[in-house]
């Protein structure tokens, strides 16, 4: 099975409701870089994975799942 990422519904749903740019300013990633890793074209790092999961208060766990 892959691993896919929830980043795209978390920063949509979230009580942020964050805009990608908002996003990739706190990751210190590009807005570009971000939409690869959301429309999954490019893996997300643990570490981002772990930023991200800092930034909505959720687990690793909550920001990956199963295809």
């Amino acid at each position: 099975m892959i691993k896919r990422n929830n980043v795209t519904q978390l920063r949509k749903t979230s009580n942020h409701k964050m805009e990608q740019q908002e996003l990739a300013k706190r990751l210190n990633i590009s807005v570009w870089h971000l939409n690869k890793i959301e429309n999954h074209k490019k893996p997300l790092t643990l570490t981002l994975a772990m930023n991200i999961a800092e930034i909505f208060n959720v687990t690793l766990n909550d920001i990956f799942f199963e295809d």
